[in-house]
């Protein structure tokens, strides 16, 4: 991990931060909204060429909740809905997602994946008073 920073005088908490993988940069911005989560990943800053979005529900279908396409094309090279839906699962909150990592360099967005999730339910965890 090359930095990270966190916004705590927001209303929105925002944490950023660079990951490396081999040697490729991947950068990761999470805003923390009320009850709703928006991440965005990329291999470049600034692009923004799919968005996913799947939201909590009483009964979910198949182990996830249902998670859909809102920007972009959509293809099974991009696994952003189902990330989003994993997300949503583990934190039982909304979940927009902009994934934007190439899916051809093997093992990648499991990469991506896991360290996205554990900041995210990192940060959600309630903390002890000190």
């Amino acid at each position: 991990m090359s930095s990270a920073e966190e916004g705590s005088e927001n209303a929105f908490p925002i944490v950023q931060w660079v990951e490396h993988f081999v040697e490729m940069p991947i950068f990761f911005h999470v805003m923390f909204m009320n009850q709703t989560i928006f991440a965005w990943v990329g291999s470049s800053e600034g692009e923004l060429r799919h968005l996913h979005a799947s939201i909590p529900t009483q009964q979910h279908w198949g182990g996830l909740p249902p998670a859909t396409g809102l920007l972009g094309p959509q293809s099974a090279d991009n696994p952003g809905a189902t990330i989003a839906a994993r997300i949503v699962k583990r934190t039982g909150h909304a979940c927009f997602l902009s994934f934007n990592v190439p899916s051809s360099i093997p093992h990648l967005q499991e990469f991506v994946e896991k360290r996205l999730v554990d900041r995210i339910t990192t940060h959600l965890k309630p903390q002890s008073p000190t």
